[in-house]
């Protein structure tokens, strides 16, 4: 049975970058009202898409709207993953069996934070 679902340790480093640089950008536009600035417009489908200005609310359509935010979180998210579970240059039973606990009770912690 196999029990080692991580990542090969090449991806490290290179996944380590790009998390970085999505990261800070992420937060300065955060912080700095950026995303105005920078927008990625795009076609999307909205549930709900409400217009205050106009007094008007679009529901189950396409609207144009900047995808910029959502981009950079799922950058981030994704490489952040492959970051925390590609393997460590030399790993050994120990550190295969701590990564394994640390992963099952941050799934836990997870669902109870979820349920909460």
């Amino acid at each position: 049975m196999k029990t080692n679902y991580l990542f090969p340790y090449r991806l490290k480093k290179i996944s380590g970058v790009i998390f970085l640089i999505s990261f800070i950008v992420l937060t300065l536009l955060y912080f700095l009202d950026g995303f105005e600035k920078f927008p990625i417009k795009a076609k999307v489908f909205a549930i709900v898409a409400d217009y205050a200005m106009l007094g008007e609310t679009k529901r189950f359509g396409w609207i144009e709207d900047s995808v910029t935010g959502e981009i950079l979180v799922i950058l981030t998210i994704v490489f952040g993953i492959i970051f925390a579970f590609s393997k460590e240059k030399y790993e050994d039973e120990m550190v295969a069996s701590v990564r394994l606990h640390s992963l099952v009770w941050a799934t836990i912690i997870n669902y109870i934070l979820i349920v909460l």
